[in-house]
């Protein structure tokens, strides 16, 4: 099993400390606010980094930290991420990522991105979502009928999509980005398979209301 790593940035309204998967991560660290978000969980931090607009570098308590000018080209989170990947890491379960600020949430989704390009596992989490960057390949996924499951062409085209163990299934249908076909599917059998040839696929599973 590989060692993950947990980055965690502001938590937004609505988000639980149950989100977080269970088991004890081999590293944290925190973007920014994130920080406050982490101690307010009982979660203790590795490292912080960030600029400190969404939090005083006051508040951080005997935390090893690197503190960032605002005026700079990458986010806090990929800055985080590009820690992590100095440290070994190359899966990432990454929280408070979404649900805030809407340009924070596709910039997230970008970095998610570039983990893909670089053979690593990233997703983000929040009370009701998980969301992944694919590239081509086959890949295999629990079906969970209290879910449901939408992907998403993330370049001009994704080729030759297959989707089986769904409600509505794909057979070598392509994808592109400016028509939202596989959006809220339902998972209907214990396993649910996906692969295509060409192309990036986000992948979002999101929990049924109620």
């Amino acid at each position: 099993m590989e060692k993950i790593c947990t980055i965690i940035g502001p938590m937004w309204k609505g988000e639980r400390r149950e989100s977080m998967a269970s088991g004890s991560p081999h590293l944290v660290l925190c973007a920014d606010g994130g920080y406050d978000a982490a101690v307010a969980y009982g979660i203790q931090p590795d490292f912080v980094i960030g600029d400190f607009d969404s939090m005083p570098v006051s508040h951080l308590a005997q935390i090893p930290f690197r503190q960032l000018s605002w005026h700079k080209d990458d986010t806090d989170m990929r800055l985080c991420l590009e820690e992590g990947r100095s440290r070994g890491y190359r899966v990432f379960q990454i929280y408070g990522g979404l649900g805030g600020r809407l340009d924070h949430t596709l910039a997230n989704i970008q970095c998610l991105a570039e983990c893909a390009d670089k053979g690593e596992e990233a997703w983000l989490f929040d009370s009701r979502h998980a969301l992944t960057v694919l590239l081509p390949g086959e890949y295999t996924f629990p079906g969970r009928a209290e879910q449901y499951l939408s992907i998403f062409a993330m370049t001009e085209r994704v080729e030759h999509v297959e989707l089986t163990g769904t409600e509505w299934e794909l057979h070598g249908t392509d994808l592109v980005q400016t028509y939202p076909l596989g959006v809220s599917n339902q998972m209907r059998a214990e396993r649910v398979h996906l692969a295509f040839s060409s192309g990036r696929l986000i992948l979002v599973f999101c929990d049924k209301e109620g």
